[in-house]
């Protein structure tokens, strides 16, 4: 899990989430506001707005790594547009640009509606979701455990353990004194937990990671190789920068000094610690 690059709608697409969020708005209770908004986006493909959500779908894309990779797990295909506050329980954020991302099935049920906050005033992790036939009413406000990739960096929440097991873990300590480090790490738990980061739905994520470790170093070392000889390699390196597992790429820079194979590579092109 990385941040995403921002990118902007075009005119059209900006003007037709307003117009839909102003429609969602518009419903006098909270109940009917979440109601318009499952209606409405169960209806985003009719003809009228097939044109908006395509250029949503196409923008999302382009904010993919690879080849369309997930945003939450990095490893399977992103094909569903996902609400990081999830429209059934924040009908305001329904149509908001800023509130979506393309993730993979897997990773969309895993996460369902369901969201977490901080009760108010307090450190305590509180879950937010609605059971079927429960009633419809406002969730508790509290700041949110949920960490948004799009409005911030989810590495600096997370590690992953490229000395071992290969497992995504919070960054810090569940019990540190300092209380910043303390809410970022129930953050990152929550978070991991939610999405099943850890190990994936499937159990599937440490092998994945394990296998993009290999990838990095190998065609690192290739790349290295091409430079010492000379080569133009202003295609490989972009190619290297879209490579899958991001994550993994960004732990190896961090822990490179425990990982004497990747030292050597970076002691060679030191400028490879930028890509």
């Amino acid at each position: 899990m990385i941040p995403l690059p921002n990118r902007d709608l075009s005119p059209d697409a900006t003007g037709c989430l307003k117009e839909l969020q102003d429609d969602v708005n518009g419903e006098p209770s909270y109940a009917e506001q979440v109601a318009r908004a499952k209606t409405i986006w169960k209806n985003k493909n009719s003809p009228a707005r097939k044109p908006c959500f395509d250029h949503i779908g196409a923008t999302l894309t382009e904010m993919c790594r690879g080849a369309r990779r997930c945003a939450y797990c990095e490893d399977s295909l992103a094909d569903e547009i996902e609400h990081i506050k999830p429209k059934d329980l924040y009908p305001e954020s329904a149509f908001v640009w800023e509130n979506y991302l393309y993730a993979c099935g897997p990773c969309n049920v895993a996460k369902s509606n369901k969201f977490s906050v901080f009760k108010p005033d307090t450190e305590e992790p509180v879950l937010i979701t609605r059971a079927r036939n429960a009633p419809v009413v406002p969730p508790l406000k509290g700041e949110p455990l949920f960490i948004d990739p799009r409005r911030e960096d989810p590495m600096e929440f997370m590690r992953i353990d490229v000395l071992g097991t290969f497992l995504m873990l919070p960054k810090g300590r569940k019990d540190s004194e300092d209380r910043e480090e303390r809410l970022r790490y129930l953050r990152a738990e929550r978070t991991i937990s939610d999405l099943k980061l850890e190990s994936g739905t499937a159990g599937h994520l440490p092998l994945a990671r394990k296998q993009a470790y290999r990838n990095f170093k190998t065609r690192l070392g290739e790349i290295i190789a091409m430079i010492e000889e000379g080569k133009d390699v202003t295609r490989d390196i972009d190619e290297f920068k879209a490579m899958d597992h991001r994550s993994v790429w960004i732990e190896i820079k961090r822990s490179r000094r425990a990982l004497p194979d990747f030292e050597v590579l970076f002691q060679k092109h030191p400028e490879s610690l930028n890509w």
